[in-house]
């Protein structure tokens, strides 16, 4: 008797990242954003940019800045930081929890 492979998703960690995001409207190209974006936030702005968060699930850094580069292009600058999210983080009463992301039930796990 034979096993079927089953296609097993890489592991998932949690990123908080930020960037400048040239032009007037910062939002992302598509609406709602995908599951995996678990809220993102404007910052600041500058003369020719805002500056934004963005709390995201994903498979590598690599992939986190690739969605930044699929959603919000064109007009993505800069890039701030990236860091790694220990299970229990949340952004601090800076960042409150966007109404979409709450309405959507995107809670960390």
């Amino acid at each position: 008797m034979s096993k079927k492979n089953k296609a097993t998703k890489p592991p998932t960690q949690r990123y908080w990242i930020s960037w400048y995001q040239a032009g007037d409207d910062y939002r992302p190209l598509s609406w709602p954003p995908p599951p995996h974006f678990i809220g993102y936030w404007c910052s600041g702005y500058s003369d020719d940019s805002a500056t934004l968060c963005l709390w995201i699930e994903q498979t590598s850094e690599a992939a986190a800045w690739a969605d930044v580069e699929q959603h919000w292009s064109p007009g993505v600058g800069k890039r701030r930081f990236s860091n790694v999210c220990e299970p229990d983080f949340v952004p601090g009463d800076r960042f409150p929890r966007c109404e979409w992301s709450t309405l959507d039930e995107r809670k960390p796990s």
